[in-house]
């Protein structure tokens, strides 16, 4: 007689640690998805506070007004002849209203001035505790001629209605230019973002902008005589109201040329990823 087939015994107990590792990965699971909805809940009951800075100080012919920001937007606007106002607006956020209201006025605002230049740094940006966070908003009423140097590491720069040489760099965060008018060597250099500029280059100026990812929009008038060189390694570039060359270069573009003749002025634009354009308006 033949011996009786032995079972396979090891089959309830493969079934048996399958179960175990589906009930381990659900609790797992379950245990995040709590972990992650405590997280919201708990930032959620955040609450932000303000606290605001002012200062004015007197100035002589056109000032040169240096910002260095962190985190926050900056805002140049025109106001009268000879002062310069400087309004710091300090924003924290915290887990108590009393945390954060202490934590505002506490960012650090640095405002000096040397002669005709007005030096601003603002230190928001830190962090205040887990999950906390600070940012200076940056609002600076100037004479209407005026140098701008403005920095800022993550927030939007505007400036409106300014004349003079101006320098924007921007870590991520939009530029955006109206009714300016640019003089000598000015700049805008943007990481992540798009610029904006609405105005008009005064003769001998040369402008030169540079975003790495975003676009650029361009609006000077009609009888604007300047040279353009603008060109984009990805991206599309568009020059509607003068006759300039446009050229396709792989997945980039150029446009290179003048809106008329004896130019007096330049424009240079380089993009890594965006578009460009350029118009009258």
């Amino acid at each position: 007689m033949h011996a009786p087939r032995r079972g396979r015994r090891w089959l309830p107990w493969l079934a048996g640690g399958c179960l175990l590792m589906v009930g381990l990965a659900v609790l797992a699971c379950a245990l995040v998805i709590g972990a992650l909805a405590g997280l919201a809940i708990h930032f959620a009951n955040f609450r932000e506070a303000q606290s605001t800075l002012t200062r004015t100080l007197a100035v002589t012919g056109a000032p040169r007004i240096v910002v260095d920001g962190q985190a926050g937007d900056v805002t140049v606007v025109v106001g009268p002849a000879g002062q310069v106002t400087v309004e710091a607006t300090r924003r924290a956020r915290a887990e108590s209203a009393d945390i954060a209201s202490h934590a505002a006025q506490r960012i650090p605002v640095d405002i000096q001035q040397s002669g005709a230049t007005v030096m601003v740094r603002a230190q928001g940006g830190g962090d205040t505790g887990a999950g906390s966070s600070s940012a200076v908003d940056l609002t600076i009423t100037a004479p209407a001629r005026s140098n701008l140097d403005l920095h800022a590491d993550t927030g939007d720069v505007s400036v409106s209605d300014v004349a003079g040489m101006v320098s924007i760099t921007v870590g991520a965060g939009d530029a955006r230019l109206a009714g300016v008018t640019l003089a000598g060597a000015s700049s805008v250099d943007v990481g992540t973002g798009d610029v904006t500029l609405g105005g008009r280059l005064a003769p001998g100026a040369a402008l030169h902008m540079s975003v790495d990812t975003g676009d650029v929009d361009v609006t000077l008038p009609l009888a604007a005589t300047v040279t353009i060189d603008a060109a984009t390694a990805l991206g599309e570039v568009s020059v509607p109201s003068w006759p300039v060359p446009l050229a396709r270069d792989g997945a980039g573009a150029s446009a290179r040329g003048q809106t008329a003749p004896n130019p007096n002025s330049t424009l240079t634009i380089r993009v890594d990823t965006g578009d460009i354009g350029v118009s009258a308006g």
